[in-house]
Formats: C-alpha cells, sequence, structure tokens
C-alpha cells in the first residue's frame, strides 16, 4: 500500500509536469509568431514634400543635402519611418499636403490661418534668419546709407514670410521698392543676370560668397516647424516624441547642424564706394617709426621694413584677397 501512494504522487507529479510542458509550449507557438511579425512588419512609409531651398536640396551628384534633411533623417532613427521624397514647389507642397498626398514637410513659420488648415509639431525644427543681399562692387548701393535702395527692385519669394519680413524692415527705414518674385537659387543668379532685380532676399548660407555677393543686412528672422496632413495626428505624436528625445540626448544637436549649413563665412570684398575712394586716392599710405622695436625697423642698406606692421599689411591683403588694395609706408 504504501509503495501504490507513491506511484500515484508520482503519476500525479508527472501529469502536472506535462501539463506544464504542453502550456508552455502553447505560449511560446502564440508569441514566437507575433514576436517574429513585429520583428519583419515593413517600416511607416511617410511621404515627404520636397521643395528645393537652402534646408532642402540635392547637390550636384542628385543626393539630398540640408539642415531639414539631414535633421529628418536622424529623427527617423527614433520612429523608425521610411521615407518617400515627393518633389514639389512652394505652392504645390501645401495643396498636396492638404489633399493627403504628402504627409509631412518641413521649414514651415506658424500663422493661425495655417493652423486651421494642417498640424504643427509641438517644437520649432530650427530658425529662419532673412537676409538682403547684393552685389556691393556696385556704386549705387550703401551697406551705411539704405536709402539708395529706394527704387531698386529686390528679389523675395511673394506671399512668404520672407516678403513680410522685408516689407517690414522697409516701412521701418522709410523705404519704397519694387518686389520682384524669385523661386530659387538659380532663379536669383538668373535674374542678376539679367538685370532683373538689384539685390534679393534669402537665408543665411555662405553659398552666395563665391559669387561676390555680400549681406547688406538682417530682415528679420523667425521660428520653423514641421507640418503635417490634419488626419495624421499618429505621425505628428510619433514626430514629437522623437523631437524630444533627441533633445535630450543631444541638446547642440540642431545648434551643430546650424553651424554645418548656415555660418555666415564671408570673405570680404571692397564696396563699391571703397573702390572709389581708392580710385581717387591711390594707395593707402601708412607711417610708421624707423627704428620701433617689434613693430617697425628700418634697414637703410636695403631699403628693407620689418616687423608686425608687415604682418598687418600683409593681414589686410590676404583678408581682401589683394582687390586692388595697395599700401605705402612713410617713415
Amino acid at each position: 500500500m504504501k509503495n501504490s501512494g507513491i506511484s500515484e504522487t508520482v503519476q500525479t507529479l508527472m501529469r502536472k509536469s506535462v501539463c506544464a510542458v504542453l502550456c508552455l509550449l502553447l505560449l511560446l507557438s502564440v508569441a514566437l509568431p507575433v514576436k517574429a511579425a513585429a520583428e519583419t512588419a515593413p517600416a511607416k512609409v511617410v511621404r515627404v514634400g520636397s521643395f528645393e531651398d537652402t534646408f532642402n536640396y540635392c547637390n550636384e551628384k542628385g543626393a539630398r543635402k540640408g539642415y531639414g534633411y539631414e535633421l529628418l533623417e536622424t529623427l527617423s532613427g527614433y520612429t523608425g519611418w521610411q521615407f518617400e521624397y515627393v518633389t514639389c514647389d512652394w505652392s504645390d507642397c501645401f495643396e498636396k499636403l492638404e489633399n493627403g498626398e504628402i504627409d509631412i514637410m518641413g521649414g514651415i513659420s506658424y500663422t493661425e490661418d495655417r493652423a486651421e488648415e494642417m498640424l504643427f509639431s509641438d517644437e520649432p525644427m530650427g530658425e529662419e534668419k532673412y537676409y538682403l543681399y547684393a552685389d556691393l562692387s556696385r556704386t549705387d548701393l550703401s551697406t551705411s546709407d539704405y536709402k539708395t535702395l529706394n527704387g531698386k527692385k529686390i528679389g523675395v519669394l511673394m506671399g512668404a514670410e520672407s516678403e513680410v519680413m522685408l516689407t517690414e524692415w522697409e516701412e521701418k527705414y522709410g523705404l519704397k521698392t519694387q518686389h520682384v518674385n524669385i523661386s530659387n537659387n538659380e532663379d536669383v543668379k538668373q535674374k542678376l543676370a539679367n538685370h532683373e532685380i538689384d539685390c534679393f532676399v534669402s537665408l543665411e548660407e555662405s553659398y552666395w560668397a563665391e559669387l561676390g555677393i555680400s549681406t547688406i543686412t538682417r530682415v528679420g528672422k523667425s521660428s520653423i516647424y514641421y507640418v503635417l496632413n490634419k488626419d495624421r495626428a499618429d505621425i505628428k505624436e510619433e514626430l514629437d516624441n522623437a523631437m524630444r528625445a533627441l533633445d535630450e540626448e543631444a541638446p547642440f544637436y540642431t545648434a551643430d547642424l546650424c553651424k554645418k549649413y548656415f555660418s555666415l563665412d564671408y570673405k570680404p570684398i571692397l564696396t563699391g564706394e571703397e573702390k572709389a575712394w581708392l580710385k581717387e586716392h591711390g594707395a593707402i599710405r601708412m607711417g610708421f617709426l624707423t627704428s620701433d622695436s617689434g613693430v617697425s625697423t628700418y634697414d637703410p642698406a636695403t631699403g628693407e621694413i620689418t616687423g608686425t606692421i608687415t604682418d598687418y599689411i600683409q593681414f589686410a591683403r590676404d583678408c581682401l584677397g589683394n582687390q586692388e588694395l595697395e599700401f605705402q609706408l612713410v617713415g
């Protein structure tokens, strides 16, 4: 009897063990396919409106570049999105966003009217700084006298925030100009070459320095946001969470992007006024002491002048690329 009781106990334990194993196998058979399905589920495709501007552009090899492009790609590391870029221009992108052909686009200033038609990201994606640019080798334009702009034709994206800023800036200084619509950098270059515009408004960037174009002044700045189709609250929530996470993990990320893409790095050029002065006055005459140790030393036998004064002259020439700049030392 005693052995019989032990046998029944062992059999009971075995039955329970088998049941437990079967239950575990059953659970695994359900859980593993779910996990596998999650891992192999396709990424959410997000359609991005892509219009050519300073924040988004394609280089000469056709590769996408820019502050906005790089920031969005970084945010996709948090969201897991896969992007489908849809090319459009300024007006087309708004239409495509509203009718659902695209889901998101960046670089948009906030307005109450727009907020009724689309969703804005909680936080700005950056800041736009607009400058007035011109070829300052012209003698009829001056950085010190804004009145020289009266009557001039200024290229600006009409109907956009940049034109609002330009208008407010002109009203502040009592200026009257003619606004001419421009669409992109190539359009600006063409209109400058054809004398259809005298100057233009564009975002902060060093691109124009390569063409001998300089800034006159900054006309305004504003925060810019991502905007989304009104029916894509799901994307907005994921985007806002990703932007907050990026800011917490890399608080200086957008500042570094600004330095990378927008830092003004101009080589100074002589303005038309300065060139006219040099033409009238000739060489710039600098007086020096014939024996001022470290600053200027004159050797009467060779006529050679040495010291920091010569370093200064070379520095001045280098800064201006030797643009018709001549110094004459007078002892």
